[in-house]
């Protein structure tokens, strides 16, 4: 999963590319970029777009929970103890996995699994059961 997703408020660093104002608004130059894509390390997270299940926390707590329900700016969430709270989410952040897989979990996810019978040893007899 990416650090960002589609309705995610960013930032991006520019210049201001002239000294003339034109109602209120500025000419801004963005270095090094003939479209308007950027990179991702340059790019500064504003407001996430939180969804339910999202896994998030609290500037002021250290745990994490899970976000149930979202009504305006709050999010309703989910402790793993089972507590439940309603933060405002200018003062949450999302908890996202690395988007990164390493060598390890790469090889699990894709190594068969092979199933073998145990081996019986020669000297291993055979026991009667009688019913």
């Amino acid at each position: 999963m990416n650090k960002f997703r589609k309705d995610d408020r960013v930032s991006v660093e520019g210049v201001i590319a002239s000294d003339h104002f034109f109602n209120g608004k500025a000419k801004v130059r963005f270095e090094h970029y003939n479209e308007a894509y950027f990179d991702i390390d340059e790019l500064k997270m504003v407001k996430p777009a939180f969804l339910v299940g999202d896994i998030v926390i609290h500037s002021d707590q250290p745990r994490h929970a899970e976000v149930l329900a979202i009504v305006g700016d709050h999010l309703w969430v989910s402790f793993a103890i089972g507590d439940f709270a309603t933060w405002h989410a200018s003062l949450v952040r999302r908890v996202d996995p690395d988007p990164k897989p390493t060598a390890a979990t790469r090889e699990a996810e894709f190594e068969p699994l092979t199933l073998t019978p145990p081996r019986l040893e020669p000297d291993d007899t055979e026991v009667e059961v009688a019913f």
